[in-house]
């Protein structure tokens, strides 16, 4: 832990805690499965680097929400990503230079069970969205570009396994794992997988 003994620095990180904390309070009526779609993370985003230059410390741009954005759609953020960087951010604040005797005995401590147990659940609610998103987006493909193989033929083999077997899978790296060892398996080169997975 980092003892700050520049008073003025101090009262200028408690107020970028309490500022975070707020946004933290207003998220925690927000549903997991939701996304923002305002730019809303910006004032977070603002927040966190103001921190890293009161404090001379770059690991703090790491908490930065970088939005998702695809072509002629506005970026967003899954809200699970957005709460699990703002718990990182009091996590890291409270634990490096807040935990202190000398600071205000206001400042919660984010450590308690409540934190550990959001930030899990967060944490599981994005494994589960992700594999969800790959699963369809894998599904489309192999439905789409089934017909175009014979029944017998190596890729049509490899496109009926795959189907059945993703629904095991438990995350998205299980699901590489799954096609490379098919793939494998069936005798499949690199330019094959393009054309069983290219729409």
């Amino acid at each position: 832990m980092t003892i700050i003994k520049n008073e003025m620095k101090k009262e200028e990180l408690k107020k970028i805690y309490n500022k975070v904390n707020a946004i933290n309070n207003s998220l925690k009526v927000v549903e997991n499965d939701k996304s923002l779609h305002d730019g809303s993370w910006d004032v977070f985003n603002q927040l966190a680097e103001q921190s890293s230059q009161e404090l001379d410390d770059l690991h703090l741009l790491s908490f930065m929400i970088v939005p998702t954005q695809y072509t002629h759609q506005a970026p967003f953020i899954m809200i699970t990503d957005y709460k699990r960087k703002v718990f990182g951010l009091l996590d890291y604040l409270h634990n490096q230079y807040l935990n202190d005797s000398t600071m205000a005995p206001d400042l919660p401590a984010l450590m308690a069970a409540g934190l550990s147990t959001t930030v899990n659940q967060t944490q599981q609610t994005q494994v589960s969205v992700e594999l969800n998103q790959t699963l369809i987006s894998l599904t489309e493909s192999l439905t789409t570009n089934a017909d175009k193989f014979e029944p017998e033929s190596p890729e049509r083999k490899f496109i009926d396994k795959l189907r059945s077997a993703m629904s095991m899978a438990k995350s998205s790296i299980e699901v590489v794992f799954l096609i490379v060892k098919l793939a494998a398996e069936f005798g499949l080169t690199a330019d094959q997988l393009a054309k069983i997975f290219i729409r």
